[in-house]
């Protein structure tokens, strides 16, 4: 996964109908360049940061409008910043689900293999990911939760960022406690 801050925008040429939708570190020098490139005045109509991942939600916007597609970044359509901004959490959130499922699915193959602690392949990346996952409240990443307190080991452990297992064990609830 593409670990890039930056912001996605949406501009349009002066008359035209069509909005691209693109991603980019700079949005007023893409503008400019835009405005270059085409012979054409274009206007910044609505952009939107995000962190880490901005690549990646460009490119599910651009699947989320696939009805509307035109051709690369074009699409026939009205934007606005606000809609702009829903398509961009919509997409955001999306592809963090997906990397979460990524995650998970990665983490089932390890945890079939038969050798060492299977868990010790996770690299930093993927932990700060499902950190990440975990503190904004992703369904995959709860499930490695939910796996790590049954197993009662710490997440660095299942990372193979720790030699021995930390103890963790969740609370005992009134119906788990013996009368």
């Amino acid at each position: 996964m593409d670990m890039r801050d930056g912001w996605i925008y949406a501009a349009q040429e002066d008359g035209a109908p069509l909005v691209k939708i693109g991603y980019s570190r700079d949005v007023q020098g893409r503008i400019a360049a835009l405005t270059t490139e085409l012979r054409a005045r274009h206007t910044l109509i609505a952009a939107v940061y995000v962190q880490e991942i901005a690549h990646q939600v460009e490119q599910r916007i651009h699947r989320l409008l696939a009805a509307q597609h035109i051709e690369r970044a074009w699409f026939y359509l009205h934007m606005s910043q606000d809609s702009l901004e829903r398509l961009a959490w919509q997409a955001r959130n999306t592809v963090l689900e997906e990397e979460s499922q990524r995650a998970l699915r990665r983490f089932n193959a390890r945890l079939r293999m038969r050798w060492g602690n299977p868990f010790q392949w996770f690299t930093a990346q993927e932990m700060r990911r499902l950190q990440w996952a975990i503190a904004h409240g992703c369904e995959g990443a709860s499930i490695v939760v939910r796996i790590a307190n049954v197993l009662g080991v710490s997440l660095d452990y299942l990372a193979g960022r720790k030699e021995t297992a930390s103890i963790v064990r969740e609370p005992a609830t009134e119906a788990a406690v013996p009368a």
